[in-house]
């Protein structure tokens, strides 16, 4: 077990698109929401590669897509769920203006977007020093008698 000083913070949101349903037989008459977020997709799949997010170890996931009804009928819903993990405020304030500024763009006004937080997990930062945090860690590496006993001897305590 590794303690380290500080951990990345984690949001999830949830984008969502809505198009315009039509026929498949004539796709002009709609607006896919599926073309609409594989252009998010790829926007996020970037953004890791930014100077202003590479140096600063963010990480970037999208883990679920779904939208469609059939076949035959342009996608009118579209939804993605996506993760970033960042180390500090100003990262989070970066990748959310970002996205905000690519999602407010002229590719998706022909759409409805809804972008939420579904969770938010703040940065951690240890306010230990780092020998006291070796002094935990060896506490924590070091089993007690009790973790050395069997599960027969164990049962005798209760």
């Amino acid at each position: 077990m590794c303690i380290r000083v500080s951990h990345n913070g984690v949001t999830v949101e949830n984008t969502k698109f809505k198009g315009v349903a039509a026929h498949a037989s004539d796709p002009s008459l709609g607006v896919n929401a599926i073309d609409a977020a594989a252009a998010f997709i790829r926007f996020l799949g970037e953004t890791p590669r930014l100077p202003q997010v590479a140096r600063h170890g963010c990480t970037l996931n999208v883990d679920c897509v779904a939208g469609g009804a059939a076949p035959n009928i342009v996608a009118e819903l579209c939804g993605t769920r996506w993760e970033y993990r960042t180390s500090t405020e100003e990262h989070i304030a970066f990748v959310r203006d970002a996205v905000e500024d690519h999602l407010s763009g002229s590719r998706y006004s022909a759409l409805e977007v809804s972008n939420e937080t579904e969770l938010d997990v703040p940065q951690f930062t240890s306010r230990l020093s780092e020998q006291d945090m070796e002094l935990h860690a060896s506490r924590i590496r070091r089993p007690s008698a009790y973790h050395n006993t069997t599960l027969r001897q164990r049962s005798r305590h209760f």
